[in-house]
C-alpha cells in the first residue's frame, strides 16, 4: 500500500514546477476580459510603456485592428495603432522594434501611405521609411545609432540594411543573393552584430550566421546544416535557435551556444523540434519558444525554462506554436499561433509573471465521527484546457487536522484535494466531501480561501489472507492530442481508482504516466471499481475476486466530461444568451447542455430536483463571450424529474440590456428526465 501512496504523491508533484509556482501564464485581457487577438501574432515588443503585438490578424479584443495592436498593461485595453498597416490579403507583419523613440514594423505589406515591407509609425499613420524594400523585412534590430533591418530583399542591401534616420545602406557586401537566402533574426554580441537565418559564407559553404564588428563580417559557422530563427545574448553567451541539427561542426539539435570561439550544445538535453523564439529572463533563466514537445526528456509543449544545466517546464505549455517572445519588466510576453497558455485560454499572446497571491485554508476531518486528521497532504489543482493535464498550483501539509496553502495565483478556478501520507487511512477526497472532482466545491482566490475544510472517507482495513490478490490495469483517457512523439507524459497521469465493497473504501490506487495503476492485496469478495479523473467523466466496473485468484487486469477508458470549450471567439459570438434543452432528453445517463453568452460573466450552471433541492454545481465561474456545451453524468442520481438552471452574472460595464427583471444578468430553468 505504501507504492499506492508513494504513485499518488509522485503524480500530482509531477505535474508541479516546485522551483517557479507562483509564476503563471496569463492572457493579455482586453474590454469585458476578452483575451488576446484572432490570428497569428509574429513580432513583440514594447512602445511607449505598452505591449505591440505584429501578426496576421484584424481583431485585438473586439477592436477592429490591420496586422498591428498596442496593449495597456495597466487598464488592460487594446487599441488600434491606425487602420493601414496592411491592405491586401496576405499582409503580414513580421519584425518590430524602436528606434529614435518611434515605433517601425517589417513585414510583407503595403500601407495606404505607399510604405512597402517596412513602416514607421508617426503616432497617426504608417508612412514609408525611404524607399521600402523589395522583399519580406524579417528581423529589426538597433545597432549603434542605426536601424538594421534584415531579410529578403536585395534593393537597399543584399539581405541585410542600416537606416540612419534618412537613407539606406548596405552593411558590408551583405550575403549570397541565392534563391531562398535570408536574414531571420538580429542580436547584438559583445557590442558586434549578429546575422542569422539562411545564407552562405563568400566561398559558398552553409553558415546561417555571421557577426558585423563594424568593418567586416566573420562568419561564427563555417558548417550549419539548416537555418537559424533565433538569436539572444545570456550570461555573457550567445545562444540560436532554428531547424538545425549541426552547428560549427558540431551536433546540436535546435538550439546551442557561442562562448566566443566554439559552438556546444546544452548539456541539459535535446529538444525535438524548431526553436523560433530565445529570451534572456533572469540571470538563471533563459526562456526558449518553438515547435518542439520535450526538452530533454521533459514533457514541455512549445516553452521551456532552461537553467544553464537543466530545462523546466512553463505550467503545461501552449497548445501550438511560440514564434516570439520579448522581456519587458519582470514579465515575458509570448506571441505565436497557440490559443492556450498554461492551460488557460489565451490567444496568440500571453504573459509570463509572478502573479499575486493568496491563502487557502481549512481543516480536515473524517467525515464518520468529525475527528480531526492528523496527517496527510492537501493540493489545489486545475484542468489544463488542452492537454486535460492535472495542474497542481500549490500543496500543503496537514498538521493537527488544519492545512494553509500560501501561494495559489489569484484568478485561478481551483479544486482542493485531500491525499493521505503514511498513515493510510482514507481515500483522496475533494472539497468539502466527495471523491467526484464534478460535485466538489470550486474555490476562487481573492473571493472565498477560508473555510475551505474538507471531510474524508475512511478506509476500513482489509484482514490478512492468504487468499489475497492484487488488481492492476490501465485507466486510459480518451485525450485529445495525440502522442508524439510516443512516449509517458504527465498529462496522462492522476487518475484514481476507488475500491468499494458494500458501503465501504478498501483500497484506492493511481495511475502514473503510463496510465498504469495497480492496487495491493485483497481479500476475495464482491467489489465495486471507480474510477475518476479531473476532466473525465467516472467509470465503473463490478468485480469478483475468487479465492484462486492472485493478479487479475482490470482496464478503464475515460471520456472528457465538462465544459469542453468556446467557439468561434473573436470572430463570431452569440447575439443573445441562450440555454438550449439538454440533449437527448430523456436521457440514461448522460445528457449535454448547451448555452451561449453573448458577453463575459460569472456563470452558475446547476441541477435540481422536483423539490428544488441543489443535486449538482456544474459550473460557478468567470466564462468568456461564447458557446459551450456541458456534458453530464447523472449516473448516480435516480430516475425522475430534475431542472437545470443557467445564472450569468455580468461583469460591470457590460452594456448588454437588463434582463430578468433583476439588474444585468441572464437567468433561465429547462427541465429534464432521466430514465433508467
Amino acid at each position: 500500500m505504501r507504492g499506492t501512496l508513494l504513485a499518488v504523491i509522485i503524480a500530482f508533484c509531477l505535474n508541479m514546477n516546485l522551483s517557479s509556482q507562483n509564476y503563471s501564464w496569463e492572457a493579455l485581457y482586453g474590454y469585458n476580459n476578452y483575451e488576446g487577438v484572432n490570428g497569428n501574432v509574429y513580432a513583440i515588443t514594447s512602445f511607449q510603456g505598452k505591449i505591440v503585438a505584429g501578426g496576421k490578424f484584424t481583431l485585438a479584443c473586439d477592436i477592429p485592428v490591420k496586422n498591428v495592436a498596442m496593449w495597456e498593461p495597466s487598464t488592460n485595453t487594446w487599441s488600434a495603432l491606425g487602420n493601414d498597416l496592411g491592405i491586401n490579403p496576405g499582409d503580414t507583419v513580421r519584425a518590430l522594434e524602436v528606434y529614435n523613440n518611434q515605433l517601425y514594423a517589417g513585414g510583407t505589406f503595403t500601407t495606404t501611405a505607399g510604405a512597402v515591407n517596412i513602416a514607421r509609425w508617426n503616432g497617426s499613420n504608417w508612412v514609408a521609411v525611404g524607399q521600402g524594400a523589395n522583399g519580406e523585412v524579417a528581423a529589426l534590430k538597433v545597432y549603434g545609432s542605426t536601424l538594421v533591418a534584415g531579410g529578403e530583399f536585395d534593393n537597399i542591401g543584399n539581405r541585410i540594411a542600416s537606416w540612419n534616420g534618412s537613407s539606406w545602406s548596405q552593411i558590408g557586401g551583405g550575403f549570397n543573393l541565392n534563391n531562398g537566402s535570408r536574414v531571420l533574426a538580429l542580436t547584438i554580441y559583445n557590442s558586434n552584430l549578429v546575422a542569422a537565418g539562411r545564407f552562405n559564407t563568400p566561398v559558398g559553404n552553409p553558415s546561417n550566421i555571421a557577426m558585423w564588428n563594424g568593418s567586416s563580417w566573420n562568419y561564427l559557422s563555417s558548417n550549419t546544416d539548416e537555418r537559424i530563427h533565433a538569436v539572444a545574448v545570456h550570461n555573457g553567451e550567445l545562444y540560436a535557435g532554428g531547424r538545425f541539427t549541426i552547428i560549427g561542426g558540431i551536433g546540436a539539435n535546435y538550439i546551442a551556444k557561442y562562448n566566443g570561439s566554439i559552438w556546444s550544445p546544452l548539456a541539459g538535453g535535446n529538444l525535438d523540434g524548431r526553436v523560433f523564439a530565445i529570451a534572456s529572463y533572469k540571470s538563471t533563466e533563459l526562456i526558449v519558444g518553438g515547435q518542439f514537445k520535450n526538452a530533454g526528456s521533459l514533457y514541455v509543449n512549445y516553452a521551456a525554462i532552461w537553467n544553464g544545466t537543466s530545462w523546466s517546464r512553463m505550467v503545461s505549455g501552449m497548445d501550438e506554436k511560440v514564434e516570439a517572445l520579448y522581456k519587458m519588466d519582470t514579465s515575458i510576453y509570448a506571441a505565436g499561433e497557440f490559443t492556450i497558455a498554461g492551460g488557460l485560454i489565451a490567444h496568440h499572446v500571453a504573459k509570463w509573471f509572478n502573479r499575486a497571491t493568496d491563502t487557502i485554508r481549512g481543516t480536515v476531518r473524517y467525515i464518520d465521527n468529525n475527528q480531526l486528521v492528523s496527517s496527510g497532504k492537501v493540493f489545489a489543482v486545475r484542468r489544463d484546457h488542452f492537454t486535460n493535464e492535472v495542474i497542481a498550483v500549490d500543496s500543503a501539509v496537514v498538521v493537527s487536522g488544519t492545512y494553509q496553502m500560501i501561494r495559489p495565483p489569484i484568478n485561478d478556478t481551483l479544486r482542493v484535494i485531500l491525499l493521505p501520507d503514511d498513515e493510510l487511512d482514507f481515500v483522496p477526497t475533494y472539497y468539502p466531501s466527495t471523491i467526484d472532482w464534478r460535485s466538489a466545491g470550486l474555490v476562487i482566490p481573492g473571493q472565498n480561501t477560508n473555510n475551505i475544510d474538507v471531510s474524508v472517507y475512511r478506509i476500513s482495513p482489509v484482514p490478512q489472507s492468504s487468499f489475497a490478490s492484487v488488481i492492476r490495469g490501465t485507466i486510459h483517457l480518451n485525450v485529445v492530442i495525440p502522442l508524439d512523439p510516443p512516449g509517458s507524459y504527465p498529462y496522462r497521469s492522476s487518475s484514481v481508482l476507488y475500491i468499494k465493497q458494500g458501503n465501504l473504501f478498501k483500497k484506492f490506487a493511481t495511475s502514473g504516466t503510463n496510465e498504469n495503476y495497480v492496487t495491493s492485496q485483497l481479500n476475495p469478495g464482491t467489489y465495486e471499481l471507480f474510477a475518476y479523473r479531473l476532466g473525465y467523466c467516472m467509470a465503473s466496473t463490478t468485480f469478483i475476486i475468487n479465492p484462486n485468484t492472485t493478479d487479475t487486469t482490470v482496464n478503464f477508458v475515460l471520456d472528457t466530461c465538462s465544459v469542453i470549450g468556446i467557439q468561434n471567439i473573436g470572430t463570431e459570438v452569440p447575439k443573445d444568451y441562450l440555454l438550449k434543452q439538454n440533449y437527448p432528453n430523456p436521457f440514461n445517463p448522460v445528457t449535454t447542455i448547451d448555452f451561449s453568452l453573448p458577453s463575459d460573466g460569472f456563470v452558475e450552471l446547476k441541477i435540481y430536483d422536483i423539490l428544488g433541492r441543489e443535486i449538482a454545481s456544474l459550473v460557478n465561474e468567470l466564462l468568456n463571450k461564447g458557446e459551450y456545451k456541458y456534458v453530464y453524468d447523472a449516473g448516480s442520481l435516480s430516475s425522475g424529474i430534475y431542472f437545470y438552471q443557467l445564472v450569468i452574472k455580468q461583469s460591470e460595464g457590460d452594456p448588454s440590456p437588463e434582463r430578468s427583471g433583476s439588474g444585468r444578468g441572464f437567468t433561465e430553468t429547462k427541465k429534464m428526465v432521466l430514465i433508467k
